[in-house]
């Protein structure tokens, strides 16, 4: 039903399994490696109350929204494969772990961090789902060893439950601690959260201020944009004039876009038919 191998010469073991009958017995065994100077005695715990290896034991996180919680509060260590891995991710489930919330608004910032001393977890994965805890929201897949994640959704419905998974790269060295910090306040992911920069007209915002690190597809591409949307962010401004040009800058020490693509839409704030659109003038970028 479940077995765990040696991790360390004295590090402890834990297994569990979910789905056992009430009043059959059941049967566990230990051992050590090979060798009559590694036996020795042992202590052993047991309890019935599911915990986060499980999606039934999910660990309600609904009181670090807007907030975080301590620096490497949880871990994959001793965890196991549980339901499905994301559709983002390039491995699993592996040792993946669960969390829920309840939704306070339409939307959902998730954040792992991991590196110290937030946490040693290595090369991690992360997912946003739906009640069931099958049906995807949204997912990354693992950057770098010690990289942080984030995923976000935006048309969650207020008062439903949601859940977080949290898994990492196969091998049992990649497992460990991380933190998480969740936010309802939209951000400039969704044309509903522009960052407002109606404040850097006739004017620039500080180098490297902004990023599609984390970002998601959201709404239309421009016209003349040869991909998208890819990884969109979004800006709003109020006009104070019958003109306005924008310019993206990148390119050290100005920021580090590879291949930079925007549009400037129209934002019908109390008539929203056109939903960010249509393009009033479009210019693509290559550096």
């Amino acid at each position: 039903m479940a077995s765990a191998n040696r991790i360390g010469q004295y590090t402890d073991l834990e297994v569990d399994y979910y789905g056992l009958t009430p009043g059959v017995e059941y049967y566990i065994s230990v051992d050590n490696l090979t060798g009559a100077g590694y036996r020795g005695t042992f202590k052993l715990c047991l309890s019935d109350v599911v915990d986060y290896n499980f999606y039934e034991g999910a660990v309600d996180v609904t009181g670090l929204i807007n907030g975080c919680s301590a620096d490497a509060a949880y871990t994959t260590v001793n965890a196991s494969a549980d339901t499905n891995k994301g559709a983002a991710w390039d491995s699993g489930p592996n040792y993946n772990r669960w969390f829920k919330f309840t939704a306070t608004t339409n939307y959902m910032k998730v954040q792992l961090n991991t590196g110290a001393p937030e946490g040693n977890m290595q090369y991690p994965y992360l997912a946003l789902w739906s009640t069931n805890g099958t049906t995807e929201l949204a997912s990354a897949n693992r950057i770098g060893q010690y990289t942080d994640l984030e995923v976000d959704y935006y048309g969650l419905t207020p008062g439903v439950v949601y859940y977080i998974s949290v898994d990492n790269l196969t091998g049992a060295g990649y497992r460990g601690t991380f933190k998480l910090c969740l936010s309802d306040v939209v951000d400039y992911n969704f044309y509903e959260g522009a960052a407002d920069v109606t404040g850097l007209i006739n004017g620039c915002s500080a180098d490297a201020a902004y990023t599609t690190v984390n970002a998601s597809a959201d709404k239309n591409k421009g016209a003349a944009w040869d991909s998208g949307p890819n990884y969109n962010r979004w800006f709003k401004f109020t006009a104070t004039t019958n003109y306005m040009k924008v310019q993206l800058n990148t390119g050290a020490p100005e920021g580090r876009h590879a291949i930079s693509l925007f549009s400037l839409v129209v934002n019908e704030w109390h008539n929203r038919v056109g939903l960010g659109q249509p393009d009033l003038s479009v210019h693509r970028f290559r550096s």
